[in-house]
């Protein structure tokens, strides 16, 4: 899904399809969207597959066989404009399976490079652990309960065939590696990791309610990403309570939807925050709110790999606190690029925020580091190099 709630897979597709544009390949990236069209961009050619009898949320998990196939047909009909080359298909996560479906259903001689954040299983495990009943009631927790012991199990299957039928899969961080072996057993000569090319984009506001713009207060901590459980927010809002006891919260915006959203604006609410927290909704672009933050928290309990939005805010130079999380340690070091707290402890999470709000030089400090980490990392001319790579261990060229 090529769009704002796509997050860190549109991100990752469009920043791959430029890359290997610029490297002179044809490329074309299909997507899911409202009709069937073909769109010349600076990245490759969109080609969206219309799924508008089955939008994408989590309630369409299953849909991903039948998007799945649509992918492989479109892939087929562009193939058909180039009769004698073979097509190097490269999937993201279990969207991969369209791969899978060219190789097993149809025969089609193609190579199939697989990137891969993390796990369905992994992500949804740490989202039931997420889900107090005493901040999100038993309804909730219910319905995430029921998805992961039935829709889940059945993509974990599908995951299977994606990775097996991968001739390499590219990974980011050592921690998707170790999270993919440990469920699947897959072959470490089959891993190749790269740094993970990070270009933020203004993101669709189509279908999307935006917040109405508003006055930004002269400090604040920032809160950008979705609304699901394995994000933290309610670990966020009771570490605001604690600093609200203290005497020392500053102001909390929160940006994002999810399924969660509502449910946050009523925990605020419960918990006495109102005149501090702003929930801001679906936030198209996220430079102004970047730029003027005092600090950037994600108090994230799962991630797989590191997190788009933590590398976002590594380039706008700003102080992170986040936690002690999948990838993230493999981006942040604490105490000397940002702070690292452990996962679901809003105690820890407040103590880690105060010492930022009270100590300016602190936040230089840690600003200065994380950007210097980021320019280091995202080295356009080693992206290429690396793409080589990735092509080459797969016998693409």
């Amino acid at each position: 899904p090529l769009s704002g709630f796509g997050g860190g897979y549109s991100t990752f597709a469009r920043n791959l399809g430029k890359t290997l544009t610029t490297l002179g390949f044809p490329v074309y990236i299909i997507a899911l969207g409202e009709a069937e069209t073909h769109t010349k961009t600076d990245f490759g050619t969109l080609v969206t597959v219309n799924s508008s009898l089955l939008s994408f949320n989590v309630t369409a998990l299953p849909g991903l066989p039948w998007f799945s196939y649509k992918f492989s047909l479109a892939i087929r009909s562009i193939m058909r404009e180039y009769p004698s080359v073979k097509p190097i298909i490269w999937g993201i996560g279990p969207w991969g399976l369209a791969a899978s479906f060219l190789k097993i259903f149809f025969r089609t001689p193609i190579v199939h490079i697989n990137s891969y954040f993390t796990t369905t299983k992994h992500e949804w495990r740490r989202s039931l652990q997420a889900l107090s009943v005493s901040d999100y009631g038993l309804l909730i927790p219910t319905k995430f309960f029921l998805i992961y012991h039935t829709i889940v199990r059945f993509l974990t299957v599908l995951e299977r065939i994606v990775l097996s039928t991968s001739d390499v899969i590219v990974t980011n961080y050592l921690s998707t590696e170790r999270i993919l072996t440990e469920q699947f057993s897959i072959s470490k000569n089959k891993f190749i990791r790269t740094p993970f090319p990070i270009e933020a984009y203004i993101r669709s506001s189509k279908n999307k309610k935006i917040a109405d713009p508003i006055q930004l207060p002269k400090q604040y901590i920032l809160y950008l990403s979705r609304h699901d459980p394995r994000k933290g927010v309610n670990v966020l809002l009771h570490a605001a309570k604690i600093l609200k006891n203290r005497g020392t919260l500053i102001p909390l915006l929160i940006g994002g939807t999810g399924e969660l959203y509502l449910a946050h604006q009523r925990l605020s609410k419960k918990l006495g925050l109102d005149r501090w927290v702003t929930f801001m909704g679906f936030v198209p672009d996220a430079t102004q709110l970047m730029r003027h933050a005092t600090i950037f928290c994600l108090p994230t309990l799962e991630e797989g790999a590191g997190a788009l939005i933590i590398n976002e805010a590594m380039s706008y130079k700003l102080p992170i606190v986040t936690t002690l999380c999948d990838g993230i340690v493999e981006d942040i070091k604490n105490e000397t690029s940002g702070l690292l707290v452990p996962m679901g402890n809003p105690q820890a999470l407040a103590r880690a925020l105060e010492r930022l709000i009270h100590s300016p030089s602190l936040r230089q400090k840690l600003s200065r580091n994380a950007y210097t980490q980021y320019k280091y990392t995202n080295n356009q001319t080693k992206i290429k190099e690396d793409i080589y790579r990735v092509l080459q261990k797969s016998g693409a060229i």
